[in-house]
Parts: C-alpha cells; sequence; structure tokens
C-alpha cells in the first residue's frame, strides 16, 4: 500500500517538474528567437534570391546566425539554431516574400 502512495507521489512531482521544464524551454527558446529574429531574416531573405540550393542556402543561414550569435554571446545550441531558420522560412514564405 505504502509503495503505490509513495509511486504516485514521485509520479505527480515527475509530471510537474517535466511540465516546469517544458515552459522554462519555451520561454528561452522565445527570448533566443526575439535576439536572433532580425540576422536569420536577412539573412534568408538574402539566399532566397540566389541560385544555390537550398542545402548550401541553409548551411550558409546557419553559420550567418550562428557566427553572429557567437559575436553577440548569445547562448545557444544548433538545434534551436535550426528551428529558427524552420520557422522565420515558413513566415517568410507564407507572407510571400519568399518562394
Amino acid at each position: 500500500m505504502s509503495f503505490n502512495w509513495l509511486k504516485n507521489i514521485f509520479s505527480k512531482a515527475f509530471r510537474l517538474v517535466t511540465e516546469i521544464l517544458k515552459e522554462v524551454f519555451d520561454i528561452a527558446f522565445k527570448i533566443l528567437m526575439a535576439k536572433l529574429q532580425d540576422i536569420a531574416t536577412q539573412s534568408i531573405t538574402k539566399l532566397a534570391t540566389t541560385d544555390l540550393s537550398n542545402e548550401v542556402k541553409r548551411s550558409q543561414a546557419f553559420t550567418e546566425i550562428k557566427t553572429y550569435a557567437i559575436e553577440k554571446m548569445i547562448s545557444f545550441n544548433d538545434r534551436d539554431i535550426n528551428l529558427i531558420i524552420e520557422v522565420i522560412y515558413n513566415n517568410l514564405k507564407k507572407q510571400g516574400i519568399i518562394k
């Protein structure tokens, strides 16, 4: 009986910590997006008009954004920069700014 009670307490605590961490990561990503949105938009827009392959465009945009973030001493990880590229690319495409 007491084992189930303890198991339920740990399960509830784990869910609570998971929810808190998700919220923290969501807020951190929004802050990172706000800091890198301008440079990412400029880079993606500029590269969209080139004849480069999509893979090369993505790689160059990634490098430009990462270099900017390092210069500005902005903490990030590669996954977040890739997500920023994807979000901004899709927004620019929906707005008809790029094809």
